[in-house]
């Protein structure tokens, strides 16, 4: 009778033991630095959304107030008033806004934002507009948003 020998070829994918600690571990370090990549970089996603968040805000707040003062303009006792360009004979600033601290973007008490605004003459009949709104963003940076505008004084 024949023996029938059996012929084991060593190499690649006929070992059938399994992965080694050593593999395993190093399969864990990798995956551990990608996941801890991911959440950071959710993070600063995050943040980024905040800060985004702050500068649409406040250039609302400046663009509500560039609007009010274009539709009349600002007078020193607070109010929005007409000044008729064509007759004003002042120049340089015509009258600068009070600085408003601690507002929210719609202009109430409780916010974040500092506003402040000037106007002045730009030409005879026409009139500069500047309006800045200063804040701090979560990591203590002052940031801010400026808007400029030429105005006649009647909504123009």
């Amino acid at each position: 009778m024949m023996a029938k020998y059996k012929r084991r070829i060593k190499g690649i994918g006929t070992d059938n033991r399994g992965f080694t600690l050593i593999e395993v571990l190093v399969a864990m370090v990798i995956a551990t630095i990608g996941l801890v990549g991911l959440a950071m970089m959710q993070g600063y996603a995050i943040q980024g959304n905040g800060t985004g968040s702050q500068y649409t805000k406040a250039t609302f707040l400046a663009q509500e107030r560039l609007e009010r003062i274009k539709e009349g303009n600002y007078v020193s006792d607070g109010t929005f008033g007409y000044i008729d360009m064509d007759t004003y004979s002042g120049s340089g600033i015509i009258e600068p806004g009070p600085t408003e601290s601690g507002i929210d973007e719609n202009g109430n008490p409780g916010g974040p934002f500092t506003l402040s605004w000037t106007v002045s003459t730009a030409t005879d009949w026409a009139r500069r507009i500047n309006v800045s709104v200063n804040w701090l963003d979560s990591g203590g940076v002052a940031r801010s948003v400026q808007l400029e505008s030429l105005s006649r004084g009647d909504g123009n």
